[in-house]
């Protein structure tokens, strides 16, 4: 991107297209629940946990990027409560896959010849990107510190481990976590939940991650 280009970036960019998006997945995963005719309350956990999990992402990383809002109102210690609460939340969403999972297990069937190799292999570059992500990318990075600290900033963008092949490696494969426990019980319900949860992560990148790091780097 060159130097002199500007980048408009509000509160708000993209985050119509945000609730939207995640409206639209609400409702298939709804109603692909009542044609397995399965608990409606994952659907609904699942849909929940996400919009809390990164509503919490939208508004901190916003506040702080128009007005360090949050750093003023509770000075170091809030990134520190941020991160618990992004912590606590993702594992609500992860509890809602497992749970989901466990609720319908056994209600799709592939042969162990092929399941097995399938889950092994997600298992694998799941494992791959969390330690890369642990070992090169930082969990404060991880989680934004970039809009706290404007050191963050300078720091080199990163070419080890799995971000060697890919810049989103933390996306493309550190999410298929979620999709581990519907294939380990065999659910349909479970790799349905696991899905939705994949795909509104993405969505979170394209309407807050993506717009947040052009405006942070335009001039990188």
């Amino acid at each position: 991107m060159p130097q002199n280009e500007s980048v408009t970036l509000t509160p708000f960019t993209r985050q119509g297209h945000h609730v939207a998006g995640f409206l639209i997945m609400f409702l298939l995963l709804h109603f692909l629940s009542l044609k397995m005719d399965t608990n409606v309350i994952w659907p609904i956990f699942a849909f929940l946990s996400a919009v809390l999990h990164q509503g919490l992402v939208v508004v901190v990383w916003r506040a702080e990027l128009f007005g360090s809002n949050i750093s003023r109102m509770f000075n170091a210690k809030g990134f520190y409560l941020y991160g618990i609460l992004f912590f606590l939340l993702f594992l609500l969403r992860f509890i809602s896959t497992v749970g989901a999972a466990i609720d319908a297990s056994r209600t799709f069937y592939l042969p162990y010849v092929v399941l097995w190799p399938i889950t092994g292999t997600i298992f694998i570059f799941f494992i791959w990107a969390q330690v890369s992500v642990f070992t090169y990318f930082g969990v404060k990075r991880a989680l934004g510190a970039d809009h706290f600290y404007p050191e963050y900033r300078d720091i080199p963008f990163v070419r080890q481990g799995i971000f060697k092949y890919t810049s989103n490696g933390m996306y493309a494969f550190g999410l298929l976590g979620f999709m581990l426990p519907g294939l380990f019980f065999q659910s349909g319900m479970g790799l349905a939940v696991g899905l939705f949860h994949y795909l509104a992560v993405w969505l979170h990148y394209w309407a807050t991650e993506l717009p947040d790091m052009k405006y942070i780097y335009r001039n990188r």
